[in-house]
Parts: C-alpha cells; sequence; structure tokens
C-alpha cells in the first residue's frame, strides 16, 4: 500500500478537525437570526472561495466571518447603504459583500477584462440573485434585494482595474482610483488592502477594513517604529503580538477587533476608522 508523506496528512488531518469545528458554528438558527431574509440566506448558502481549501475551509471560514460580523454590528449599516464597499481581487464572488450587506459593490480585479469568461459567470450570478431580474449597462448591474427590510437596490460595478499604489508596474492594466470616499475594504486572498495607502485614507469614518491577511504595509511600519522588537517580535505571546498591533492602529485612526472566528490566526484583519 503506497503511504502519503506524512506532512500531506497531518495537514488533512488539521485541516479536517478545523472544518468541523467551523462548520459546528454555523447552525440554522444562527444563520436566521443574522440573515433575516431569503435573498440573504440563500446568497449565504452560495458563498465560494476561489482558493483551493481542503474540506471547504475558506467557504466555512468566509460564512463565519459574515455571522459575527452581523452579529457584532461592526459595519456601518448607514456606510454599507450609501458608499461603495470594494471586494479587492475577489473576482466574481459577490456573494460576500452582499451577505455583509453591501447595496453597492465594487468588485475591483483585472481578471474581470482578461477573461471574459469570468464576466459571463459573473453575469449568471446576478441572474441567479436576481431571479433574472436585472438591469446591465457598461458592466454595472442593478437589481433588487431584501436585507430585511423589503427590497432594495444593490448595483454591481464590474471594475477591471488593478488595485495598487501609485508606480507599480501593472502593464497595460489601469489602475484603481475611486471617485467617492469607500465605506469598506473586503479582500479574501486577495491584494492587501493596505497596498494603496491613497484609496486606504479615503476610507470614509466607520468604514470597515475586512482581510484574511496582514496589512502589509502597516506591518512594515509597525517594525520600523518598534526597531527594539523587531528580530524578537515573533518570540512573544500572540495576545501581546495583537495588543501591540491594535495600539498601533489605534494610532492610525482604526480601532481594531478579533473576531472569535480568527481563532489563532493572526493575519485575520478587522479594522474600523474612526
Amino acid at each position: 500500500m503506497e503511504r502519503r508523506p506524512e506532512g500531506k496528512s497531518s495537514l488533512e488531518n488539521r485541516l479536517r478537525k478545523e472544518a468541523e469545528r467551523r462548520r459546528a458554528t454555523i447552525t440554522p438558527d444562527r444563520i436566521r437570526g443574522a440573515l433575516p431574509s431569503e435573498d440573504l440566506q440563500d446568497a449565504f448558502s452560495a458563498i465560494r472561495a476561489d482558493t483551493m481549501s481542503l474540506f471547504n475551509v475558506a467557504v466555512l471560514r468566509k460564512q463565519q466571518t459574515v455571522l459575527e460580523l452581523r452579529e457584532r454590528g461592526i459595519a456601518s449599516e448607514k456606510l454599507l447603504k450609501s458608499a461603495p464597499t470594494l471586494n479587492i481581487g475577489g473576482g466574481i464572488d459577490v456573494e460576500y459583500p452582499l451577505c455583509i450587506g453591501a447595496r453597492k459593490i465594487h468588485l475591483v480585479d483585472p481578471i474581470l477584462k482578461m477573461e471574459p469568461s469570468v464576466f459571463n459567470l459573473l453575469r449568471q450570478k446576478i441572474s441567479r440573485i436576481s431571479k433574472g431580474q436585472f438591469a446591465e449597462s457598461s458592466g454595472t448591474f442593478t437589481f433588487l434585494f431584501d436585507f430585511g427590510h423589503g427590497k432594495e437596490e444593490v448595483t454591481v460595478v464590474a471594475d477591471p482595474r488593478a488595485y495598487v499604489k501609485v508606480g507599480t508596474e501593472i502593464g497595460d492594466v489601469e489602475r484603481f482610483t475611486p471617485l467617492e470616499a469607500p465605506g469598506a475594504l473586503i479582500a479574501f486572498q486577495g491584494p492587501d488592502p493596505s497596498s494603496d495607502r491613497d484609496v486606504l485614507e479615503k476610507l470614509a469614518s466607520g468604514g470597515i477594513v475586512l482581510s484574511n491577511r496582514m496589512p502589509g504595509s502597516f506591518f512594515s511600519e509597525f517594525l520600523d517604529s518598534k526597531t527594539d522588537l523587531r528580530e524578537t517580535y515573533s518570540e512573544l505571546p500572540p495576545g501581546e503580538r495583537r495588543r501591540l498591533l491594535s495600539e498601533f492602529y489605534s494610532s492610525k485612526g482604526f480601532e481594531s477587533f478579533i473576531l472569535d472566528c480568527f481563532g489563532d490566526e493572526e493575519g485575520q484583519t478587522l479594522l474600523r476608522k474612526r
């Protein structure tokens, strides 16, 4: 009998246990409580992740994040209604921001231009979500969706520009520049939300930054400000590292939140701009 490498087997066991643990928290009662409409619940069940992960762990992480974010009321309902939510590098992942409560969704990803078939898949998604009742014009979709208080208008913009800092070489792809202050920056295995500090600085007061990775430019700045910790930071207890980072985020005008679903993964980020 062929034996699998021990490392692979160990990883599979760890991911299997993580999936079981996460799935156990996503109960029907909890879903109904946090997502008070059939539209929201349908979108929640359709959340997917382009990231390859065994046992559906990536999707479960997204779903847990949605539930806890809504249960704790961290995102501003007013901003989710009035300001754009940027889903950065997420392809056609429209259900994730929808479930968080976004009404003005900008899918910012060059793949929407590079791969025409991807745009067609987005159109199919919008058709399914809206039950075929949507308008489309120049890459913008409009449809009605019930967030729990009756049908509201939602716009989804397929934006094929790149979310990168000024001066980054991006070939013939245009750099993303928002026309108005965003109310949320969301990324899942996408670009670092802090990589374009110009956009981050335009984030509206009360707006959130949600990512499953640490904001790299912030972290580099943090380490530069803590030269005495540069060599020993990784050896500090997790709680102490989070405390130091929270203090740094606060100095930059952000409140830092740790969701239960983040577990021990320190790369997970949720910030709210003061």
